[in-house]
């Protein structure tokens, strides 16, 4: 019986030994288990963030406009550069055009040459642009571009003499970057630029070459520029003095020639004199441009004929010439184009005054080269004129006459179809 006691005892002191040992492990695996998960959620944390971190990398570079792109301290450009040159975009952001090349060779010219005088300062080798803002410490590299035969294998030339790259500014106009080259006499290979979204991109003329004589690519206003070429060879197409006016594109950033004026004595009266007159004016005055064809024919010229004038004129017959000069200054040309009076042109329009001293305007007078359209377009628009007559003092020439209440508005025309002047008097 004691012997069973003892036993029960055993067993019952055994279970609850076993027990009370049972508690420890128990919990001791629950926290094994939270720790196990937390740290496996914490791995995963980390393994979702690296991508995430990845991207925000790559967004960076992405956002980064010259992450990929070769840059120039401005220390450097600034001090070694051939040309550094101011330039507004499309929107008025300001930048600066640097134009250098590493290897940089200065010499001196030993004969007269197509690249200038005896002595003149040479300066060679493979020219880069740069584009830096304003608030900038360095300039971008415009690896995109290659400036004239690089890709060839032959570096540029420029003389330190001569403005062989510059911009061509106006206030209502796109700044235009323009770089040249010498490749003959008078004979210019052009390079030009205009700022898009922060880089330069090449403006590109369509169907026609562009070689400037004097080197000047001038900027008129209105996305609207002007180059003259010389041609001497009376062999070459349009030979003489051609004065060219060109419109841009500003999405393209494609130029279109729009008008184009050849002086020659055949062309035009003493037209190869003519043509160097207006060359030096042109040259020589900034705010001076030549005339170009911007004047529609519309219905319109027989209503402001009526009243004594002519379209783009500002002031009517009868105005004392006196009032023209005290607001519009001297007259850029006087001549004797219309017989027995002086014709003294304001910018387009020509008023025209007894040689007498009577100094009230008597005549006005348009060029033809200002007219957009032929004769057939003036008699589709403007009817038939009221009389018509052969001018004998000209080969080929014939004048129409329109009749506007106490004026009278003649047109010249010249080989069957050019309209060669347009003048308004009194009947």
């Amino acid at each position: 019986m004691k012997l069973a006691i003892m036993m029960s005892s055993l067993i019952l002191c055994f279970l609850l030994l076993t027990g009370c040992q049972s508690e420890e492990p128990v919990a001791s695996l629950s926290t094994e288990e939270e720790v196990s998960e937390a740290q496996v959620e914490q791995e995963n944390q980390a393994v979702e963030a690296e991508p995430e971190e990845e991207n925000a990398e790559e967004n960076a570079e992405e956002n980064d406009p010259h992450a990929n792109v070769k840059t120039e301290s401005l220390d450097v450009l600034d001090a070694n550069s051939r040309f550094v040159l101011p330039m507004r975009d499309e929107h008025n952001q300001a930048y600066q055009i640097h134009i250098y090349a590493e290897d940089e060779q200065r010499g001196t010219l030993d004969a007269p040459s197509f690249q200038g005088a005896e002595g003149d300062v040479i300066y060679s080798g493979f020219y880069n642009l740069y584009v830096s803002e304003n608030d900038s410490d360095y300039g971008v590299k415009q690896e995109h571009l290659s400036l004239f035969y690089t890709d060839e294998g032959f570096s540029q030339t420029f003389n330190e003499g001569v403005e062989m790259a510059y911009i061509s500014s106006h206030p209502d106009s796109l700044d235009i970057l323009v770089l040249y080259q010498r490749e003959a006499t008078n004979v210019n290979s052009v390079h030009l630029f205009a700022i898009q979204n922060g880089q330069l991109q090449s403006v590109t003329p369509t169907d026609h070459w562009i070689s400037l004589f004097g080197g000047q690519f001038k900027n008129i206003g209105d996305g609207r520029f002007q180059t003259v070429d010389y041609l001497n060879h009376e062999a070459d197409i349009g030979h003489g003095w051609v004065f060219n006016t060109w419109e841009l594109e500003k999405e393209t950033l494609a130029l279109n020639l729009i008008d184009q004026k050849v002086y020659n004595d055949e062309t035009y009266y003493d037209g190869f004199n003519f043509g160097q007159d207006l060359y030096r004016q042109w040259n020589s005055d900034t705010s001076f441009h030549f005339p170009y064809a911007f004047i529609p024919i519309t219905r319109e010229w027989l209503t402001l004929a009526e009243q004594g004038l002519l379209p783009t004129a500002k002031f009517p017959l009868g105005t004392s010439y006196e009032t023209i000069v005290a607001e519009k200054g001297g007259p850029i040309e006087s001549n004797d184009m219309i017989g027995g009076v002086a014709t003294h042109f304001f910018n387009h329009v020509g008023y025209s005054t007894y040689f007498t001293g009577e100094d009230d305007v008597i005549v006005l007078v348009l060029r033809g080269d200002l007219i957009t359209g032929d004769v057939d377009t003036l008699i589709d628009t403007l009817g038939q004129p009221d009389r018509q007559m052969i001018d004998e003092r000209y080969i080929d020439t014939e004048l129409l006459y329109y009749e506007a209440g106490r004026y009278e508005l003649a047109i010249e025309v010249r080989n069957s179809d050019e309209i060669f002047t347009v003048t308004l008097t009194s009947r």
